[in-house]
C-alpha cells in the first residue's frame, strides 16, 4: 500500500465538543501532533509575555496514545516552569505551576477522510495544534522505564509484531510510566532510521524551576536517539543510540545511564525512511541540498534547537526548539524559547500556519521576542529534498530530519515534484 501523508491545524476549543478533522482526505495509522500557546488559525506570529507553551504527542489507537508537555511564565523574578507526561491523550497543556493539567485531548477515532479528537478536559484558550498524519503504514507506540544496568547495555523493546523502518522517542523525564506532573522541563524528540551515527538524531530543552536566575539547556546531536536531561543544571543523565530494527520491535544501546526515566517510543512500518542532518545558512539566496535518500520524500519531520551540533554529552546555553513537517504541498512549524540566565525569566513562542502569510517554513529559531531565523522547503526531489533559508540564520543551525516515502520499485527514477506555490 502506498503511503499517503498530510499536515494541517485545527483549533483545541475550550469546551468538550469532539474535534472532526476531514482535510486529510485519507485514513489514517499514525498522528503527530505538535503545538505552542498560539491561537491564531490566520496568521504567522510570534508572542512574548504570558505563558508560552510547548507540547508534542502521538495516536495510533484509542489505547496507545501519549504527549508530553511544557509550559514557563515569561519575565518571573523566579523561574516558574512546568512539565506534563500523559499517557491517556495525544495532547496536553500543562500551566507553569508545577505541569498542572488545564487541558487534554484524547484519541477517539481514524476516519475515512481524517480523524477525529476528544477533549476530556477543557482548555483554558482556543490554541492551534499542528499535526501530521501517515496512512498505508503499520505503526505502534509505548512506553518503557529505562532499565537498570552498567554502560553500554542493551535493551529489545518490542511492539505489535513487525520490523520498523524508523523509531522515535519522546520523554518530558518522568520517573514512571504513569501521566505525572512536576516542575522543571525536560523536553527529548529523537529519531532514528538504522544503526548508523547519521541515522540517529536527538534535540533535548530543558529548564530548571524556582531559580533566581533559570538555567535554560539544550542539546542537539546526531548520533543517538536518546539523550534525557534533568532538569536541574541540564546536564545529561541518559543516552542511547539505536542498535538494530528488529523483527518485533528494535534494540538499543544504552552509552549512559544514571536514572530510570519513562521514555514513550514510536515504531512505523511500510514506508521507506531516512533520518539525516542539515545545516542552515547565514543567507537566504542559496538553496539547502539534501540527496541519498534512495526514494523520493513524501513527508518529512523537521527538528531542530536553533544552534549548532553540541557537544557530545554538553548541553549549552538556551532551550530552544522548533518543529515543522511537510507533507504533499504544504509545510508548518512552531518555535519554543527559554533564555539561559536571565534575572527575569525570558520565555516566548512562534506559531506558523500552513498557507497562511506571505511564506510558510519548517524550521523557526526564536531570540528575544523575536524570529532571528526560519526555512522553507522549496521541492521534493527524485531523492531527496531542497530548502532555502526565508530569513538568514545568525549562524549555522543544526536540523535533523525524518524523511518518509515510497521505496521506488526497481530502481526507477520518480520524477521531481515543485511545491505548489514554491521556486524550485
Amino acid at each position: 500500500m502506498a503511503l499517503s501523508a498530510a499536515v494541517g491545524s485545527f483549533n483545541t476549543g475550550t469546551g468538550t465538543t469532539a474535534i472532526a478533522v476531514t482535510a486529510p482526505g485519507f485514513t489514517p495509522a499514525i498522528g503527530f501532533f505538535w503545538y505552542s500557546d498560539q491561537t491564531s488559525s490566520v496568521g504567522d506570529t510570534v508572542s512574548s509575555g504570558g505563558s508560552p507553551k510547548f507540547g508534542f504527542g502521538v495516536a495510533v489507537s484509542t489505547s496507545k496514545r501519549f504527549a508530553i508537555a511544557c509550559c514557563g511564565d515569561d519575565a518571573a523574578a523566579k523561574s516558574n516552569i512546568g512539565k506534563r507526561q500523559e499517557v491517556s491523550g495525544c495532547i496536553v497543556s500543562c500551566s507553569s505551576t508545577s505541569g498542572t493539567v488545564d487541558g487534554i485531548i484524547d484519541f477517539t477515532s481514524w476516519d475515512a477522510n481524517g480523524f477525529t479528537l476528544t477533549p476530556t478536559d477543557a482548555f483554558p484558550a482556543n490554541m492551534r495544534v499542528h499535526y501530521l498524519v501517515l496512512g498505508g503504514v503499520t505503526a505502534d507506540c509505548g512506553i518503557f522505564t529505562i532499565p537498570a544496568g552498567t554502560p553500554p547495555f542493551a535493551q529489545a523493546v518490542t511492539n505489535s509484531g513487525f520490523t520498523p523502518t524508523c523509531v522515535m522517542m519522546l520523554s518530558e523525564v518522568a520517573t514512571s510510566t504513569a501521566s505525572a506532573s512536576a516542575a522543571g522541563a525536560s523536553i527529548m524528540i529523537g529519531i532514528a532510521s538504522g544503526s548508523a551515527a547519521a541515522k540517529n538524531g536527538v534535540v533535548v530543552g530543558t529548564a530548571n524551576d524556582a531559580a533566581a536566575a533559570g538555567v535554560c539547556k539544550g542539546y542537539s546531536y546526531s548520533g543517538e536517539v536518546v539523550a534525557t536531561s534533568e532538569p536541574a543544571g541540564g546536564s545529561t543523565a541518559n543516552r542511547a543510540v539505536l542498535a538494530s530494527l528488529d523483527a518485533t520491535g528494535f534494540t538499543l544501546t544504552w552509552t549512559e545511564r544514571a536514572t530510570g526515566r519513562g521514555v514513550i517510543w514510536v515504531n512505523i512500518a511500510g514506508a521507506a525512511a531516512s533520518v539525516g542532518t542539515m545545516t542552515t545558512l547565514t543567507n537566504t539566496a542559496d538553496a539547502i541540498v539534501t540527496t541519498g535518500l534512495g526514494f523520493a520524500p513524501l513527508a518529512a519531520l523537521f527538528l531542530s534547537r536553533g544552534k549548532a551540533q553540541s557537544t557530545q554529552d554538553t548541553p549549552d546555553a538556551d532551550m530552544r526548539l522548533s518543529v515543522g513537517a511537510y507533507a504533499g504541498t504544504s509545510q508548518l512549524s512552531i518555535g519554543y524559547y527559554d533564555q539561559d540566565t536571565p534575572l527575569d525569566m525570558i520565555t516566548n513562542s512562534a506559531l506558523d500556519n500552513a498557507g497562511v502569510g506571505t511564506t510558510d517554513n519548517v524550521y523557526l529559531n526564536l531570540t528575544t521576542d523575536a524570529l532571528q531565523g526560519s526555512m522553507k522547503v522549496n521541492s521534493l526531489d527524485a531523492d531527496g529534498f531542497t530548502c532555502q533559508m526565508t530569513d538568514a540564520d545568525p549562524s549555522g543551525a543544526q536540523v535533523l530530519y525524518l524523511a518518509l516515502g515510497d521505496a521506488p520499485a526497481g530502481g526507477a527514477v520518480v520524477p521531481r515534484r515543485t511545491l505548489m506555490g514554491m521556486g524550485a
